[in-house]
């Protein structure tokens, strides 16, 4: 760092492997972080939500339209 110091963080595994699971905001993270330009916010929050839900959605084509950009 600018004063000196030293950080420093070891790790023997990504995070996102067997070892240590990308949690649900890991992943959210990176989506809105993938979808932003692509798509609206409220594409991105309707979808994410759908995503999260995804075991209990009824078709799989209305999370499709949402991701129409």
């Amino acid at each position: 760092l600018k004063d000196g110091r030293a950080v420093k963080t070891q790790r023997s595994h990504a995070r996102g492997w067997s070892e240590e699971p990308a949690t649900w905001d890991d992943l959210k993270g990176k989506y809105e972080e993938c979808a932003h330009g692509i798509l609206s916010q409220s594409q991105v929050n309707e979808s994410l939500a759908m995503i999260r839900a995804l075991d209990t959605l009824p078709k799989v084509k209305e999370l499709m339209a949402v991701l129409q950009a």
